[in-house]
């Protein structure tokens, strides 16, 4: 999908716990090996001793609003992205995080597509700005928290260790500005011997356009382009042979990839997966750069999903220099895998780093079990 000419995006923040789990500790403690830590080179991961996912989501996007300037009351969307259990059952943390960041005229939509969710958040939010001129701006948030002794974030899975986080990014229609949000002229009165019309309010959950106020200053980056490919005939890696169960954890107590993945391997699906994979990677980056209008020279960076090593050498920096010169980037060592968060995490440290001049762009990769792989096109104004 390719935006023209692009959405302003008025901030983007990330937001972690400030505990750090080293692997020097997990190894210590005997929740990983040395050489599970070896391969896929983690350095540490972020642990919420207390807060739950939506909490954290509150916290990135309110920090987020105050960066761009946006009252919370002016928001028309909030788009919410998990992976992982968001503290309650049978319950919306989407609602939740509006409430708390105080959008209380946003409308919550909640995406679960595991760890691409957050890409999908995007492409959701992007998708009903163009479409809807009722909605100027949208929040996309996404949370996780991996948390023993039903997920075990170092060993539960052979190709990632989790940290837990959020991240926030506010989106806007490109006439999101001061020039679209002047007052109305003022009417001439009616004639006096005719009572004046009577005002009628703007619609329930709606902010009239012109009464809020405009983006503070010019938004630092904007999306290009959000492509998706996904591969649902890979789905069975994540469910393995188990039966389907009547309520969350009847089949088993505990959440292991590693367990489904080999299940799934047992049955001949290792190489099925590894052909897909580069065939979706593939699609999804010529995608992406077509969208854009770019070619391989015009990106500065593409930043990984912050998987490990034994995953993200399979191929991945060979394949991607068939598409583009871009430096290829590897952000999560010291966080870990931080679920649906991963291309806002990413696009966070970009910004707050400075690593992206005027006129730049960088593509942030995205995957998700399913599976589905996203590509998310930003450049810098």
């Amino acid at each position: 999908m390719r935006f023209e000419p692009g959405l302003p995006i008025a901030a983007v923040a990330l937001w972690l716990p400030p505990r750090r789990q080293t692997a020097t500790e997990a190894v210590a403690a005997g929740l990983i090996d040395a050489q599970a830590v070896a391969d896929n080179g983690y350095l540490a991961v972020t642990v919420s001793d207390e807060l739950a996912a939506p909490q954290m989501a509150v916290l990135a996007a309110s920090d987020a609003l105050a960066r761009a300037g946006w009252d919370p009351a002016t928001v028309e969307l909030g788009v919410h992205a998990w992976t992982y259990y968001q503290g309650h059952d049978f319950w919306s943390p989407a609602h939740f995080v509006a409430h708390g960041m105080g959008a209380h005229r946003a409308v919550p939509v909640g995406v679960q597509q595991m760890c691409n969710g957050g890409a999908a958040a995007v492409e959701i939010a992007a998708a009903r700005l163009v479409a809807d001129p009722a909605v100027a701006r949208a929040v996309v948030t996404t949370a996780d928290r991996f948390a023993p002794p039903v997920f075990d974030r170092w060993s539960g899975d052979s190709g990632a260790v989790y940290g837990d986080g959020a991240s926030a990014l506010l989106l806007a229609r490109p006439d999101d500005g001061p020039a679209a949000r002047q007052a109305p002229p003022v009417e001439q009165p009616p004639p006096a011997e005719q009572p004046p019309p009577a005002e009628q309010p703007p619609p329930a959950g709606r902010a009239p356009l012109a009464g809020r106020a405009p983006l503070a200053g010019r938004a630092p980056l904007r999306l290009l382009a959000v492509t998706s490919v996904a591969a649902s005939e890979l789905e069975a890696a994540h469910r393995g042979d188990d039966p389907f169960g009547p309520a969350p954890r009847s089949v088993t107590d505990e959440v292991s990839s590693r367990r489904t993945m080999r299940q799934f391997f047992a049955g001949g699906g290792r190489p099925v997966l590894a052909g897909l994979a580069a065939g979706c990677l593939h699609a999804v980056l010529a995608a992406a750069l077509t969208e854009a209008g770019l070619a391989g020279d015009d990106v500065r960076y593409v930043a990984l999903p912050r998987l490990g090593r034994s995953v993200l050498d399979t191929g991945h920096q060979a394949l991607i220099a068939t598409h583009t010169t871009a430096e290829v980037l590897e952000l999560g060592r010291d966080t870990g895998h931080l679920g649906a968060g991963d291309a806002a995490a990413n696009l966070a440290v970009l910004h707050a780093g400075g690593l992206l001049a005027s006129g730049e762009c960088a593509i942030l990769l995205s995957v998700g079990a399913g599976f589905t792989w996203s590509a998310i096109v930003v450049q810098a104004v």
